[in-house]
């Protein structure tokens, strides 16, 4: 991550420029500016990470099932 200083936000497009590199960190007042697309990237890999969290917390947890006994039970159930 790139640092600038807080004059430096100013110019706009030297910003520009940086964001595109990666996210960029403002020293004096703890801001950090980024590309959306960069943005929207780490936000979907934080909501995956958390669906994978999510799924392991439930195996460990015991509450899940195997998808083929699932699917036998139910084509038994309803006579499919």
């Amino acid at each position: 991550m790139q640092k600038i200083s807080k004059e430096e936000l100013k110019n706009y497009k030297i910003i520009e420029q940086l964001c595109h590199k990666g996210p960029v960190f403002v020293e004096e007042n703890n801001l950090v500016v980024m590309d959306m697309n960069h943005y929207e990237k780490m936000i979907k890999s934080i909501q995956e990470a958390k669906i994978l969290y999510t799924g392991l917390l439930d195996e460990s947890a015991n509450r899940v099932k195997d998808g083929e006994v699932v699917l036998n039970a139910l084509k038994e159930k309803y006579e499919l």
